[in-house]
């Protein structure tokens, strides 16, 4: 398991997409990575990557709940089921870069993004503002941020945010 290396090599916490399998089996699989890690565990949540991973948001509630799961990095436009994830205690993570600003508006504490490597004094100033809950501010960042992701989106990502890098 890597958690050991990266716990020597002064990580804080750990992540995993969920694999493949069913409701039953992901549950599983979370359970067993956070009960042996020696670092806390940050849950994917991507519905759209891993629609089998939590079919039902209880199922995400429940893991969760898990002993030393930390939080989780949600990537979804469910900004419903994020702030009943918050008012339980979890640590959420806003997870897409194109809606850090509605996460933070609901009550996400950060967010882990692709485009923040390259723009990460925007996301910054995005992230700032949202702490001084002006809203007019964040906004207007998370407006200048989207015109570069949809231009980042308009060629095949991962290999046009590589370039950019």
């Amino acid at each position: 398991m890597l958690a050991e290396p990266a716990a020597r090599h002064g990580a804080h916490a750990v992540s995993s997409l969920p694999p493949k399998g069913d409701a039953a089996s992901i549950a599983a699989y979370y359970a067993e990575l956070a009960a042996s890690s020696p670092l806390p565990l940050i849950l994917y949540y991507f519905p759209k990557v891993a629609p089998h991973a939590f079919p039902e948001p209880e199922q995400l509630l429940d893991i969760c709940d898990l002993p030393n799961v930390l939080g989780v990095k949600f990537t979804d436009f469910n900004f419903y089921l994020m702030p009943r994830l918050i008012k339980r205690g979890t640590l959420v993570f806003n997870g897409y870069d194109e809606a850090l600003a509605a996460g933070l508006l609901m009550g996400a504490q950060g967010g882990i993004g692709s485009t923040y490597n390259i723009m990460p004094e925007a996301y910054l100033a995005l992230y700032r503002a949202a702490l001084a809950a002006d809203w007019e501010v964040a906004r207007h960042w998370q407006n200048q941020l989207n015109d570069v992701v949809t231009t980042l989106l308009s060629y095949p990502f991962f290999p046009a945010l590589r370039a950019v890098m």
